[in-house]
Order: C-alpha cells, then sequence, then structure tokens
C-alpha cells in the first residue's frame, strides 16, 4: 500500500516559485522606483540618466581648455627677479648636488627650456626693411571668351561689354628674403631673447603683397595713395587674406588657415606672384630685374626666329609651371582619378579650360585660365563625391598639359633652342633658402593715358600670433595681430600708360587747303595695329581700314577732326639757319569733336617721340607673331603725360 503525499508536499514547488517572483518584483521596485541608481563620476555620485550630458560637458569643458587661447589654469608664484638669475646666484654660493633647494626657489626650468614658456622672457619684436628696385611695365592684349566667362565677377567692372582689349600695369619689387630670416632668428641686442625658432618653423610665410598707387593730376601733383586690389585669376576671391588680416583682434583660426594654406608651394607663389587672366596671344612676361639687351648684327630673319623662340621659351616655362602645380594638387587631392569609360562629354570644353595653346598663337595667353587654383586650405573641408570630380578635371588638365608641353620642346628645338628645366624656377621660390625674391601684382583699373606711380610693403603672418600666455604682459599686444607689415618701400619712376587709341602727325603742308599725314594706333583684338591717313582741313581722322589694306577691318575712326595747318615763326629750330627745315616750324592743329578740346602738334616732335617708337615697335612685332617685350621703367612718353588724342602734350 503507497504512502499519501500531504497537500503541502504536492505543491512546495509553486509555493518556492511564487516567493522568488516576489522577490524579483520587489528588487525592481526598489531599485528603480523607491531608491535611484547613481555612478561614481569625477569623485561624485550622479544619478545614472544623467551620465550622458555630464560627460558631454565634461568633454566640452576639456576641449576649451586645449585651445591656444585659453588661460593655463595653473597659477605659479610671481618672482621679482628672473628665475636664470636667481640660479645663477644660488650656484655662486656654492649649492651642490646635496644642497637643498627651496619648493619656490630657482630651478633649472629656465634653463632647460630655451625656446620660451616662461613669463619673464621678453623676446626681440622684429621690424623688416622696405622691398627695393620697384619696376613698372604695362601689356595690352585681349581675354579670351573662357576667362570672360570664368571671372565674370571681376572682368566686367573693368571691360564695356562685348570688350576684350584691356591695358594693365604689372608693378614689381624685390624681397630681401635673407634679411627677413636673419631678423627673425635674431635676439636684437639687450635682453631680449630670439623669437623661439618652431614659432615661425624657421620659414617665411608671407600672407599679402600691398601695393599702392598714385596718379598724377592735371596740376602736376600727386592724387592720394590707393591700394591696389588683389587681382589675378582667382586670388581675390580663394587665396587673398587681406580682409582678415585688418581684423582686430585677430580670429582665433586664422593662423592655422594661413598656415594650411602658405606652407603649400603653389599657393604661396601665387600671393607673392598671382597670374593673370588667360590672354590670346600671350603678350605678358614677368617681370625682369634686367631689361634684356637687344640683339646686333643680326638679319630679319634671325631677329624673326629669335622672337619666336623666345616665345616659345615663355610659353614653355608657363606650361611647366602649370604642370607642377596640378601634379602638386593631384598628390594632395589622392593621385590620379581618370573619367569613367564612355564620359567624353565635355572632352573638347575640358581641354579648352586648361589653358594650354597651340604653336606659336600662345593659347597659354597671360595666365592659367584658373586651372591651376585651388583655394585656401581646408583639410576638413568637402565631401568625397566633389573631391572626385576635382580629381578627375585636373587629371584631365595634367594630361592635356603634358601633351602641350610636350609640343612646345618640339617647336623650341626646331627654332634652334633647347627646352630648359622646369626645377631651377620651383628652387628659386623657395622662401626658406633663396636670398630674394621678385613679387608683384596686376593693376587692372588704370586709365589709359594715365600716369601713375607705385610702392610696395609686405606683411608676414605674425609669429607671436596666439601665444599670449606666454608673452610678458609689455608684450601681450603681439599676440593680438595677426601679421606684421615691412618698411614702406620708396615711390616707384612715374609711369604713362598707352592709349588704346593714339595719333601722331608725322608730315603736314600749308600750301593751298592744306594736308597733314597722320598715323592712328589702335588695339584690336590684343594686337596693336597701324594706318595712314591724309585729311585736310574739316576732315574727321581716321576710318574702317579699307580690303586693300594689312589690317583689313580695323576701325580707325577717332573723336578727333583737323583744325589747322600753319606756319610758327616762333618755333626755335635746332638746326643751324643753312641746314633749317623750313617744315620743321609747321604746327597742325587737331579738335575733338566736342570742341572741348585743342591740341598743337609739330610732325617734328611727333616723329621723334619716345610713345610712337614704342607704338611702332609693338605694331611690326605683331605682324611678325612675336611677343613685345615690355619696357620696363621706360614710359612710353618719357614719363610725362601725354595728350588727349595719344601724342606728346602740346
Amino acid at each position: 500500500m503507497g504512502s499519501k503525499i500531504n497537500p503541502f508536499e504536492q505543491h512546495v514547488e509553486k509555493f518556492v516559485l511564487g516567493i522568488a517572483v516576489l522577490g524579483v518584483i520587489a528588487v525592481g521596485a526598489w531599485e528603480f522606483g523607491v531608491n535611484e541608481s547613481t555612478v561614481t563620476f569625477g569623485g561624485k555620485k550622479v544619478p545614472i540618466a544623467t551620465i550622458d550630458g555630464e560627460l558631454d560637458r565634461e568633454a566640452q569643458s576639456l576641449q576649451s581648455r586645449l585651445r591656444d587661447e585659453a588661460e593655463p589654469g595653473v597659477a605659479f608664484p610671481e618672482l621679482k627677479r628672473a628665475t636664470s638669475v636667481l640660479f645663477a646666484e644660488r650656484l655662486q654660493q656654492g649649492s651642490g648636488a646635496d644642497a637643498s633647494i627651496p619648493a619656490n626657489g630657482p630651478n633649472l626650468a629656465a634653463v632647460l627650456v630655451k625656446d620660451g614658456l616662461s613669463k619673464d622672457v621678453t623676446y626681440h619684436a622684429p621690424m623688416f626693411g622696405a622691398p627695393t628696385s620697384l619696376l613698372v611695365q604695362s601689356t595690352s592684349d585681349a581675354v579670351t571668351d573662357e576667362a570672360r566667362s570664368t571671372f565674370k565677377e571681376f572682368l566686367d567692372p573693368v571691360l564695356p561689354d562685348g570688350v576684350a582689349d584691356i591695358t594693365w600695369v604689372t608693378p614689381s619689387a624685390l624681397i630681401d628674403l635673407e634679411a627677413m630670416r636673419t631678423e627673425l632668428g635674431s635676439s636684437g641686442g639687450g635682453d631680449s631673447k630670439a623669437i623661439p625658432t618652431r614659432w615661425w618653423g624657421n620659414t617665411l610665410l608671407i600672407a599679402d603683397v600691398v601695393f599702392e598707387r598714385q596718379e598724377l593730376r592735371e596740376d602736376g601733383s600727386w592724387g592720394p595713395a590707393t591700394v591696389v586690389d588683389p587681382v589675378g585669376t582667382q586670388l581675390a576671391a580663394e587665396l587673398s587674406f587681406r580682409k582678415e588680416l585688418e581684423a582686430s583682434p585677430a580670429p582665433p583660426e586664422l593662423r592655422g588657415t594661413i598656415v594650411e594654406t602658405l606652407k603649400q608651394h603653389t599657393e604661396q607663389q601665387l600671393v607673392l606672384r598671382p597670374e593673370f587672366y588667360e590672354t590670346k596671344h600671350g603678350r605678358w612676361l614677368e617681370p625682369s630685374d634686367a631689361a634684356p639687351a637687344a640683339p646686333v648684327g643680326l638679319s630679319d630673319e634671325e631677329l624673326r626666329k629669335l622672337r619666336e623662340l623666345n616665345k616659345a621659351q615663355d610659353a614653355l616655362k608657363k606650361l611647366e609651371a602649370q604642370r607642377v602645380r596640378l601634379e602638386a594638387e593631384l598628390k594632395e587631392l589622392g593621385g590620379r582619378l581618370d573619367a569613367p569609360a564612355g564620359d567624353d562629354k565635355k572632352k573638347d570644353k575640358d581641354n579648352k579650360s586648361s589653358g594650354a595653346g597651340g604653336d606659336g598663337g600662345g593659347g597659354m595667353g597671360g595666365g592659367m585660365g584658373g586651372g591651376g587654383m585651388s583655394g585656401r586650405r581646408d583639410p576638413n573641408a568637402g565631401k568625397d563625391a566633389e573631391k572626385d570630380k576635382k580629381r578627375i578635371q585636373k587629371t584631365k588638365l595634367l594630361d592635356q598639359v603634358v601633351k602641350d608641353i610636350e609640343a612646345k620642346k618640339k617647336q623650341v628645338i626646331a627654332l634652334g633652342g633647347t627646352p630648359k628645366e622646369p626645377e631651377k624656377e620651383a628652387n628659386e621660390l623657395d622662401l626658406a633658402k633663396a636670398p630674394s625674391v621678385r613679387v608683384w601684382t596686376h593693376d587692372v583699373k588704370v586709365k589709359p593715358g594715365g600716369t601713375y606711380r607705385y610702392r610696395c610693403s609686405v606683411k608676414l603672418l605674425n609669429p607671436f600670433l596666439g601665444k599670449g600666455s606666454v608673452l610678458t604682459a609689455a608684450q601681450q599686444p603681439l599676440a593680438k595681430v595677426s601679421s606684421i607689415a615691412s618698411a614702406t618701400s620708396v615711390w616707384s619712376a612715374s609711369y604713362t600708360v598707352p592709349r588704346e587709341l593714339a595719333i601722331f602727325v608725322t608730315g603736314a603742308n600749308p600750301r593751298g587747303r592744306g594736308q597733314a599725314t597722320l598715323e592712328v594706333y589702335r588695339l584690336h583684338d590684343g594686337q596693336r595695329r597701324m594706318e595712314s591717313f591724309t585729311v585736310s582741313p574739316g576732315d574727321r581722322i581716321g576710318q574702317v581700314a579699307s580690303s586693300k589694306s594689312e589690317s583689313a577691318g580695323v576701325d580707325y575712326t577717332t573723336d578727333w577732326f583737323l583744325v589747322d595747318i600753319f606756319v610758327d615763326a616762333k618755333v626755335v629750330n635746332p638746326k643751324p639757319d643753312d641746314e633749317a627745315d623750313p617744315s620743321d616750324r609747321i604746327v597742325v592743329v587737331i579738335q575733338d569733336l566736342r570742341g572741348k578740346l585743342l591740341e598743337y602738334r609739330a610732325p617734328r616732335v611727333d616723329r621723334g617721340s619716345a610713345a610712337r617708337a614704342t607704338l611702332k615697335s609693338e605694331v611690326e612685332q605683331a605682324k611678325a607673331g612675336a611677343t613685345v617685350n615690355p619696357a620696363v621703367d621706360a614710359p612710353p612718353s618719357g614719363g610725362a603725360p601725354t595728350g588727349p588724342a595719344g601724342g606728346p602734350g602740346a
């Protein structure tokens, strides 16, 4: 007979399970309802629900303390005397290795840390000399349609609608880089110390080159000095730090932006030597410290070949410089990236925008058409898709430039020249090693016929910027300015800008009704053209060239007409009486159609005018298809103002 199980034993498992469930419920109610959970954070108990906010606040606090301009957060006892002096005295008193030094006494820190971390150190504030050897030259050409479209916002205020011809001035100056580096590394004498090398990287970061212009007034005085705007491709929009440098106090992030940008060789070069917009004939030539000597004893054909060779070598130099820039930019972007197969719809357009031209024509123009630009550097900016797009575009540009380089080298060799290596030019612009560098800008806001002069100064990135925590109270203001300006140069010699249209009287006969022969010079499609006209009093000067003329279709029509021709007995003839020519006393009167301007012209003076000689040379070289070498510091009229019609003033 089996044993009988009592009710408790039958349901014991249920009782145990029920008690366990009740225990879990009680613990949960206590943990989440009655008692709020906490964790230890920063040495104190905080509710677990607020831990995310505490972490975020702590991260922000830590980030603010890591900034350059943040206070150190540690207070050091003020010493009445320099620690280095106190330490030297202690050594003289015989303190040895077994001697004890008070906690607030002198220590080795001031000796071991020699590059400036102590507030009792006064640093030498550098002062830079002025640029020297100012040169001024002008160039006449025509901007390409591509440049006109790409840089519309910069060119529209300068060129009227439909006009491509442009005359601009390029002032340049020489900067003594070696003297600047010496000044930055100098202690200046006295008790001051040299600036720590790591503050300026043992190189020069020139953030701005400032040229100022003055215009000669009608009364012979000079007008107010005006700063020339940074002009040339994308420099004005992307690389100029001029506005930021004027801000006071300087934005905290400015130093990093300037350093990141200017440490790139291509960007620093463009600040010092901006390119001009792409032009049709590539007439602009780099300013030189010495004008090239004119060749003598050569035939016309030899002169033509020499001019062609000079032009080809100049175009090759620009192409090589563009290749170096594109390779550097591609390396920074991550290397070459070819377009996907079949994506050739914009091939012709991309090739054109590369700025590389064919033989002899100068499709290179006066600039790179924006192909070699990259703007301010921000390593954290940009999306991958945009980056890949830039890589593809610059890869296409690079391939086209390489092809043009090979074609241009063949042309140089065919003309009897030897292609030069591009590495030398790159080394010349190493601001950490080069003894000097010639810098320039392009001034497009000059008026043809106006007379100007220029002066220059440069601005270097301030090595004290953001170093206020380690400067004395007296030198604290140094940490708030972004740049240190050099002294300003003296004014250059005056320079008169050639007119787009000029008139010169080369001969006249007062007999009968009277007739005068005049030469009219016109800038047409970027080239200087000339046509002679014979007119009588009352006739308008100039007309559209006939189909039989070498400059057929060029409009030489002027707003001037011939008024009178007479012999002036008061004119002093420089020749002896037995050799005097009566025609040398002839005076021709011309007047503008509005009747406000009246000029008296002596054919003898016009024929010997320096302005006429310059323009005539441009016409002859344009016919030969050669690049015109600008006359450096040799104004077309010897520096004197020209008359309203383009010739010498009466």
